[in-house]
């Protein structure tokens, strides 16, 4: 069946390649090569804007391990308070994703739609991380609550912005399949390099610098430098790209649209889960080493073999994810983080192996659950794109990241509050009853919310042949499914 010239337009607004339908010597249109080659981009362009996701990367985790540590055993906040100011920004900003994406959809100025975030956000994120972890001397708690209350928001809100105009960004580079490929694996690999310093290293700079609120400080100015520079290199090798004009839809009945689609639902659910499950894990870890191990200084190494797992594993899940549901590959990894947090309860400072084998497994869970979440939305979005004709990519990644933030403001209350309820309180002597209370709340906590992601999985409708049809229909040019917009 020949596509027609409104089917093909379609495809095309769905943001794939213009060129993916050619006509042989007969006049039959063919599936055609991607004749962008790659080295339209010059590999430094490529790596120099990959190091964006380096600092994204950095942020994170940095945050996400050391800040409630910070808080609670650093500044004496209440661990329930402190999970209270952690989880608060989050809920007030629910809707602030897909507002993001729909602003940075519609924003025209000189530097283009995207660049001008990167150029405008990125002071105002380095800012903000470094005072998250900076305490004005004198300040009481109260004082010190609402003014990183403050500064969460407004940390939050311009990273945000950020992150969504650098990812769109991403895809609006080259024209090419294989040039985008590249660059994505390229911040992939800056990634993990940024978790491995987030994670392992963060701690090892605060104790150099002196430790205590002098090196944290010291570690955040340092951090702080090095999103801005990578960031605002990504802005300077980049070049504002010509817009084209389409209809657009009002930003409300375009999420009622996407909200009704049953994949998403799954989708939402499982990001708030996943969302929830590594941020009480990231938070509690250091607690689990430091006072249920005895091994703080153990901590670095621990997590560079969780990262070790993690990278090792990554080419293994994208194998397997090519020949085998995405559905059943991630219950798979869910599964085996699961069994690494439950050996948790069990573990002892007696066999430092079981330790290390137990990191490198969680390193692989969790491997699996940040690449198969991700890989799902790619599919969701193909696939969303054939049944309505056009692509809704913006909307869906927007609205599924409310479920993400949803779920990180859960984790974050939860880790407080459970903290709260064994007993924590900064230096309160360790205890039977405080160890066994941390066992539990780092392993059977998030444990049975993996549970309840594998039992959300088995469910997902859209399976591998609904996604390799959709697929197939992309690639003929032939798009059966036309909106009236």
């Amino acid at each position: 069946m020949r596509p027609s010239a409104k089917s093909k337009g379609l495809i095309h607004q769905a943001g794939f390649p213009p060129a993916v339908v050619s006509s042989d010597n007969n006049g039959q249109e063919q599936p055609a090569r991607d004749k962008q080659a790659s080295g339209v981009l010059p590999l430094w362009r490529k790596l120099v804007y990959a190091t964006g996701t380096f600092g994204d990367s950095l942020s994170f985790n940095a945050a996400s391990f050391y800040l409630l540590f910070y808080l609670t055993d650093i500044i004496g906040m209440g661990p329930a308070d402190a999970g209270l100011l952690l989880a608060l920004p989050a809920f007030l900003l629910f809707p602030l994703d897909p507002m993001a994406g729909a602003l940075s959809d519609r924003v025209s100025s000189r530097f283009g739609r995207r660049r001008v975030f990167l150029l405008l956000c990125s002071p105002v994120v380095a800012l903000g991380f470094f005072l998250r972890f900076f305490a004005p001397p004198g300040w009481n708690i109260v004082s010190l609550f609402f003014y990183w209350l403050v500064v969460q928001i407004a940390f939050s809100v311009s990273m945000t912005l950020l992150l969504v105009s650098y990812s769109a960004l991403t895809a609006e580079l080259s024209p090419s399949n294989t040039e985008r490929a590249q660059l994505v694996s390229m911040q992939q690999g800056f990634g993990v390099v940024g978790t491995m310093i987030g994670s392992a290293l963060t701690i090892v700079i605060v104790q150099a610098l002196g430790g205590g609120t002098v090196g944290y400080g010291g570690m955040a100015a340092l951090y702080a430098m090095l999103i801005f520079s990578v960031f605002m290199l990504a802005f300077s090798v980049t070049k504002t790209i010509p817009q084209t004009k389409a209809k657009r839809i009002s930003v409300r009945n375009e999420a009622l649209l996407v909200v009704t689609l049953p994949a998403f639902r799954f989708q939402f659910s499982i990001w708030l889960l996943t969302g929830m499950v590594s941020t009480v894990v990231n938070a509690l870890l250091i607690f689990y080493v430091g006072y249920v191990l005895g091994m703080e200084d153990m901590f670095a190494p621990v997590m560079l073999l969780v990262m070790l797992g993690a990278l090792v594993s990554l080419p293994f899940w994208n194998h397997l994810s090519c020949r085998i549901d995405k559905r059943h590959v991630f219950a798979f990894g869910a599964a085996m983080f699961a069994v690494s947090l439950m050996t948790l309860y069990f573990l002892t400072t007696d066999n430092l192996y079981l330790l290390w084998s137990v990191a490198i497994l969680a390193g692989a869970g969790t491997s699996s659950i940040s690449f198969l979440r991700s890989a799902m939305i790619t599919d969701l979005i193909a696939y969303d794109s054939v049944q309505v004709g056009r692509s809704r990519a913006g909307n869906i990644t927007g609205l599924v990241g409310l479920g993400n933030r949803a779920g990180g403001a859960l984790g974050s209350l939860s880790v407080g509050l459970l903290l709260a309820l064994i007993g924590y309180s900064s230096g309160v002597p360790v205890t039977p009853q405080l160890t066994e209370g941390l066992r539990l709340v780092i392993s059977v906590v998030p444990g049975f919310l993996c549970a309840l992601l594998i039992l959300l999985l088995m469910k997902y409708p859209l399976t591998s042949t609904k996604i390799t049809e959709a697929e197939k229909t992309l690639r003929s040019g032939q798009c059966p499914y036309e909106t009236k917009d």
